[in-house]
């Protein structure tokens, strides 16, 4: 996933931009269907105060899965699209047109306008997933401890737009961010856990999950 090292200006107010990915898979036989059924969504969302744009990735096989992202200016117009009759309406329709029911997730940027995030990419094999949590929880509480932290997130891949785990950790402060990467405890746990795919980036807005927002 791309992340964007621009920042607002202390003292601005911001708002959070928000994005949901949704990925699907359409029906054999279907494929025209749900190709005129994406341009319809596609239609409809652009009319919605506070749509950004879209990204579509398409996998490379027969089936043509699809993962949409939809990237909005807040949360609170996100939810809007999310919670909208015509929304709701046009997804009624994928049960004939798609296997499954869409599988989406949300996530929104860190809306503090002080805070600072790290954001490191990992991809541990399959057989070291359960490890790697572990591993992010013992990360995670030894984090509580020092004065700033503001909290860690792990983003699961995204079939099509996020390949590897993506953990997200938050400090009030570039200093107290420093505090932490300097002592002790970060260099023991780092040495723990698995290395990360890139250089860590410093004081982004922070991507995290929205809790509590399972529908489709």
């Amino acid at each position: 996933m791309t992340v964007s090292t621009a920042r607002p200006v202390v003292g601005q107010a911001v708002s959070a931009p928000a994005m949901s990915v949704v990925s699907c898979r359409p029906l054999i036989g279907s494929e025209a269907q749900a190709h005129a059924w994406h341009e319809e969504v596609e239609r409809v969302v652009a009319t919605f105060t506070g749509y950004l744009g879209t990204e579509v990735l398409r996998s490379g096989g027969a089936r043509q899965d699809r993962t949409v992202v939809h990237r909005f200016s807040s949360t609170a117009q996100l939810e809007t699209w999310l919670g909208s009759d015509v929304r709701g309406a046009l997804f009624a329709q994928t049960a004939t047109l798609l296997e499954a029911p869409p599988k989406q997730q949300i996530l929104v940027g860190a809306s503090d306008r002080e805070c600072v995030a790290v954001v490191r990419s990992y991809r541990p094999a399959p057989a070291d997933e359960r490890a790697f949590l572990a591993w992010h929880q013992r990360t995670t509480a030894a984090q509580r401890a020092f004065p700033g932290f503001r909290g860690s997130e792990v983003l699961r891949p995204v079939a099509g737009a996020q390949q590897a785990w993506t953990v997200v950790f938050r400090f009030a402060s570039a200093l107290q961010l420093e505090h932490w990467l300097a002592s002790g405890e970060h260099e023991r746990l780092k040495a723990e856990g698995p290395e990360p795919l890139a250089t860590p980036l410093p004081r982004t807005p922070a991507w995290r999950p929205l809790r509590g927002r399972g529908r489709r």
